[in-house]
């Protein structure tokens, strides 16, 4: 909205509302001598009762005009004021392409991340990245959690056998092992303190629109501990590598035909070291009778 009350004084301004303007201080002279029930509104106007303004549309928007016979003078008054050099500034930052992603704006604690990866990353034998988890320095020690998510698991287990959905959630999980993205904990690695371990909550993402999977595993690594510590705390955070949202709209609209596409589980194809494992375990059986 502009300041109205600098331009409104002199309608050359605002040649383009000149209309607008004019019918606005006839329609408030009218209602002063001659009540609504006498007149025929007209289409962009909803008329009130006798001695009442009237709804008016305009290149504006609605507004209320006219006289009124009531004795309450307390007014309210909502609205946003901005110069046109603000609108103009504001829409050349929106038009103006961002700077590209540049280390020197990263804070220390990012470039601690791109620095591991780039002297940590290795590649399997069948050329996934495998990367160690950037952990802080002297980070919070993680607690006991298993036994929650063992109470965890068995809610989500009794709610999906409910709807009937069992099958479909057994069906995601053994597709990890088939796959190689899991696999079984060894027997002797039970006897790791739970300090040396943690274990993560699964969360279920049901999709009823979608036309293949209507089902979705999620780990919650944000889950606390019995020392009230996440995985996710003890990890530094990495920068945003990627481009800015507003980079993938301007290219959308820069041709005629856009084409997307999808890396199918692109996550789960990073691999952990053997010591990273052991901080991403989880707890499923196929049967309710089983053992966990």
């Amino acid at each position: 909205m502009f300041e109205w009350q600098k331009h409104s004084q002199d309608a050359t301004n605002v040649p383009h509302f000149q209309d607008q303007l004019d019918f606005m201080h006839l329609r408030a002279q009218a209602s002063e001598t001659s009540s609504s029930e006498n007149r025929k509104p007209s289409k962009d106007e909803w008329v009130g009762p006798p001695s009442s303004p009237s709804a008016i549309e305009t290149k504006l928007g609605w507004i209320i005009a006219g006289a009124t016979d009531t004795q309450n003078t307390e007014v309210m008054s909502r609205h946003t004021e901005a110069t046109s050099d603000d609108i103009l500034k504001r829409f050349w930052e929106v038009e103006e392409p961002p700077n590209q992603v540049d280390s020197v704006y990263w804070s220390k604690k990012k470039c601690m991340v791109v620095d591991h990866f780039q002297t940590q990353h290795s590649h399997s034998s069948i050329e996934r990245f495998v990367i160690p988890l950037p952990r802080r320095v002297n980070a919070s020690t993680i607690g006991e959690f298993r036994s929650q998510v063992i109470r965890r698991f068995v809610y989500i287990e009794r709610l999906l056998s409910s709807k009937g959905l069992s099958g479909q959630f057994n069906d995601v999980i053994r597709e990890y092992f088939d796959m190689g993205h899991a696999e079984p904990v060894l027997e002797s690695d039970f006897k790791k303190s739970a300090y040396q371990v943690f274990y993560l909550p699964i969360q279920i993402v049901q999709r009823d629109s979608s036309t293949t999977t209507k089902i979705r595993v999620v780990f919650d690594t944000f889950a606390k501990s019995s020392t009230r510590v996440s995985l996710n705390d003890t990890l530094l955070v990495a920068p945003m590598v990627h481009s800015p949202l507003i980079d993938f709209l301007l290219r959308f609209r820069s041709h005629r035909v856009a084409l997307t596409t999808d890396v199918r589980q692109m996550y789960r194809a990073i691999e952990l070291t053997e010591s990273d494992r052991d901080y991403h375990r989880f707890v499923w059986r196929s049967h309710p009778n089983e053992p966990i």
